[in-house]
Order: structure tokens, then sequence, then C-alpha cells
């Protein structure tokens, strides 16, 4: 029975060291290793939400650099007359630092970073200068706008990143009058992102939004204007019951935007449909009989984006011109007119 327990006593001692290893561990404070690394979904989704900054930096999100229109105070411990707080030029530096033999890039750079790089520069003249460096005003950063077809054009503060579909809720809702694209403008430097090197366009299919699929619902950053683009209209005139401008997301013909329009009045000269197209800075006319068309005599007229049609009343002489459009629904707001809405 002794031979029998000595065998084992080995293994019962690494048994036991093993479980001291873990006690000891978790009081530390120290993590236990994980005994299986993470799923490829998990890694994808760490690095969706924690993008790295530029390169020689720690891992940080973009939110937490240093932006245009950024408030920066630098504090030169135990020195106060070095002390100092702004912002950085237009082109992306600190340019009044007294003992800084030349400018330091603080644009996209951490406040660690810059801290660092400015200690360098007054260790020439200071003795291990301690600099510490902190944002203290993030109110005057690039504003992402939303424009277009959304019952609420609108300017964001981004304190932080947000998806692009929260934004979308937060306008209003996408209108009627929509199309079938978002169309992200992101224009260089403003968003801190390290692909953000030069502008760029990204475009989301409205119909993928709505599916929810992740790649149609991106993260959406400072500085960033988004655009959800309209139908092209088509307009409607004459003898209708609801003359109207009429956004066609996919092929339209003339039975069908008179239908949309109310369909034709009492009276209305449905042999005599005129539909004016305007290419190339010239403007063409195209004749529609509806009454061969709804018997079947004659195709149904594909109309084009910005096509007027126009049904004549009996007895109205034939227009030499083409009827006068509206070219806006009203005043245009521009982006400084816009309400402002602040997201942290």
């Amino acid at each position: 029975m002794l031979n029998k327990y000595c065998s084992y006593r080995p293994i019962l001692l690494v048994a036991q060291l093993f479980l001291l290893f873990l006690v000891t561990h978790s009081q530390t404070g120290e993590p236990v290793p994980s005994p299986s690394p993470p799923t490829e979904n998990q890694a994808i989704a760490v690095n969706a939400s924690n993008i790295s900054s530029p390169v020689g930096e720690a891992t940080v999100v973009p939110e937490e650099l240093i932006h245009y229109g950024d408030v920066v105070e630098i504090d030169v411990v135990g020195s106060f007359e070095n002390d100092w707080q702004g912002r950085i030029n237009p082109e992306g530096f600190l340019a009044e630092l007294a003992f800084a033999a030349e400018p330091i890039l603080a644009l996209c750079q951490s406040e660690e970073t810059v801290a660092q790089k400015i200690a360098a520069a007054y260790g020439k003249y200071l003795r291990s200068p301690q600099v510490i460096v902190r944002i203290v005003d993030r109110s005057a950063r690039p504003v992402t706008m939303f424009l277009g077809a959304v019952k609420n054009q609108q300017r964001f503060l981004l304190k932080r990143a947000a998806k692009l579909n929260e934004l979308v809720f937060l306008a209003g809702g996408i209108t009627d009058n929509a199309g079938g694209e978002i169309q992200i403008f992101r224009p260089e430097k403003l968003s801190c992102l390290p692909e953000a090197g030069s502008s760029y366009i990204i475009k989301v299919k409205i119909a993928d939004l709505i599916a929810g699929k992740p790649e149609a619902n991106p993260l959406i950053r400072t500085g960033d204007i988004v655009t959800i683009l309209e139908a092209a209209p088509i307009y409607v005139t004459g003898g209708v019951n609801y003359p109207q401008k009429i956004f066609a997301r996919q092929e339209m013909t003339v039975s069908h935007a008179l239908a949309a329009a109310g369909n034709t009045v009492k009276g209305a000269n449905i042999k005599n449909i005129i539909i004016y197209r305007r290419e190339n800075g010239v403007t063409s006319t195209i004749e529609v009989d509806l009454s061969k068309i709804i018997a079947k005599q004659a195709e149904d007229t594909v109309l084009r984006a910005f096509d007027v049609v126009d049904v004549p009343r009996a007895g109205s002489e034939p227009k030499k011109q083409p009827p006068i459009i509206a070219g806006a629904d009203g005043p245009q707001k521009n982006g400084a007119d816009l309400p402002l809405v602040i997201v942290d």
C-alpha cells in the first residue's frame, strides 16, 4: 500500500504546485493564461473597435489623438514660465513653444508622444524636464455633416466614433426621396485614421444597411461628410390630379408616372402628351399617345432622370417652350446653418 502511494506522490505534487500557481496569480492580480487563443471573429472585433494610431505610438482610438481645433495644454513640471496652452497651426504643428528649435508635429499624435517630443526639445535647455500634455477642449473639432435625403440634415460633433445607423436615427431617418446609396467622404487627416492620409469615399447601399449587414454600417469619424443620395426626379405637369416631382428608384414609364401623379384629369388631351428631355444642353421633345399605350398598340415610353412629362388640356395650344420647373424646393442651407448635435 505504501509503495502504491509513493508511486502517485509525484503526480500529486505537480497538481499541488499548479493550484498554488493559480492562487498566487489571482491574488496578485496577474492574469491567468487563457487555455485557448481568441477566435478569428473575436480578433476582428478587437481590431475594428481599437484602430491603432500612427506607427510608433501606443494603440489608441483615433478620438483620443490631437485633432484640428483641440486646445492643448502643456505643463512643464516645476517651470511655470514654460507652460503653454493653445491650438496647433493649420499644418498640424505646435509652432509657438519658446524652447523648441523647430515646430513639433502634434496633429493625430497622442498626448504622451507629444510630451516626449517636447521633453526632448526642452532637454537641451532644462535638466531632465518632465512634460505633461493634455487635450483640455475638444469642442472645436471639425464636425461631421449629414446631408441629402434625411429628415433633418445635421452637423454632429463626435467625441467618440459612432455607427452609421446611429447617426441616421439621430438625423430623423431616411426620406422617401432617397436613392439606393449613401456616400461617406472622408477628408484627409481630419479623422486621424492611419488610412486617411488622403481623401477617399466609402459607398454604402441603403438596402444592405437596412438588412443589417456589418460591412454596410461603418464607423463615422470626425470630419466625415455623409450624403444620402436622392433618387433622380421626373416631373409630371399639366392635366393630372397631382402635378409633382417623382423620385424614380427604378425604371419608370409614362403610364407609371401618370398613375403616380393621380392619373389624368377630365378634359386632358391624352393623345398629345409631350416629354421634354434635355441632353448635352439641348432640349428635345417626344410625343406620346397614352390611348395607344392603354390599348397595347404602342410601347410604354421609358422615362429618364429629369424628364418633364406634360399633359396638355383639350383645346390648349401646344407649348413652344418646356414648362418652367423650379430647381429647388426652397432656400438651401449651407453647412454652418445646420443644427449641431453633440455625440459623446
